[in-house]
């Protein structure tokens, strides 16, 4: 329904493929952020509610979106997430220069080309240099895709799975696996488990959906700020990569061990718990 939905709405518009988005014309850019907004809409947080309510006697409880929680459980996961970036962004510098074999050219050259078009989607996305469109923005892009996604991956699929596998380790890898790979992005396929990955046993250890629902939120919005002030010459493009480079490998290393004691501070709160 959604992918009808955004055709229709191409269509109306003049729009015959994604590619071919004039980034100067306000109209499909118009067009392009509704429809996608109604395919996310209708492909995460729909679905996942259906679900929740057709399957399962209390829904809400079975995703987890009842209960109190301390304020540690959102306040710690986002300064995790901003330590991380540095070694993030070295990761995904990483995953970027892999190269294949010759034989697998056409492989390779797929991925690229799947890449390329991800990132002329997101360009058009973040088109808006004002505080209302960064407002929108920051609805499509980060608060939509959090709510959506982790109601399907973490209150769903991970649920599912960890109730079928009776192991929440098995859950929460194969979740995160799916999560990463449903992006279509081959080059930030490995940063983008570890998010999973994360967001998934934030759920697990706190044992609510929404500190993960909080972290995605943070994580997203954090991007499209950042584009933002860029595009307003605040910042470069070498401070939001920063870790990125060969250089600042030091301080990735500084950054991965801040974060691993942020998540054993987590991890030790759980077991507390228990």
């Amino acid at each position: 329904m959604g992918q009808m939905i955004s055709a229709v709405l191409f269509l109306n518009s003049g729009i015959t493929e994604i590619a071919s988005i004039d980034p100067d014309n306000p109209q499909q850019i118009a067009m392009f952020k509704a429809a996608h907004f109604f395919s996310s809409f209708l492909s995460f947080v729909v679905p996942a509610l259906l679900i929740a309510w057709l399957v399962y006697r209390n829904p809400w409880r079975r995703l987890m979106l009842v209960g109190k929680l301390d304020i540690v459980w959102f306040i710690v996961p986002l300064i995790c997430l901003f330590v991380a970036l540095p070694w993030l962004n070295y990761l995904i510098q990483w995953n970027e220069s892999i190269r294949f074999p010759d034989a697998w050219s056409g492989l390779y050259d797929s991925f690229r080309q799947s890449e390329d078009l991800a990132k002329h989607m997101t360009d058009i996305m973040l088109t808006g240099n004002t505080a209302t469109g960064l407002f929108l923005n920051i609805l499509l892009i980060a608060l939509l895709p959090a709510l959506g996604e982790e109601l399907l991956f973490r209150g769903v699929i991970q649920s599912f799975l960890k109730d079928a596998t009776r192991n929440a380790h098995i859950a929460i890898w194969v979740t995160a696996l799916i999560f990463s790979a449903i992006h279509f992005q081959f080059f930030g396929f490995f940063a983008r488990l570890i998010l999973g990955a994360f967001f998934g046993y934030l759920v697990l250890w706190s044992g609510s959906l929404w500190p993960a629902i909080a972290a995605h939120f943070f994580n997203n919005a954090l991007a499209v700020v950042a584009h933002y002030y860029m595009e307003q010459g605040l910042i470069t493009e070498q401070t939001a990569e920063f870790g990125s480079q060969t250089s600042d490998l030091g301080f990735s290393l500084i950054s991965l061990l801040l974060t691993i004691v942020l998540l054993r501070f987590l991890f030790r709160k759980y077991k507390c718990k228990l």
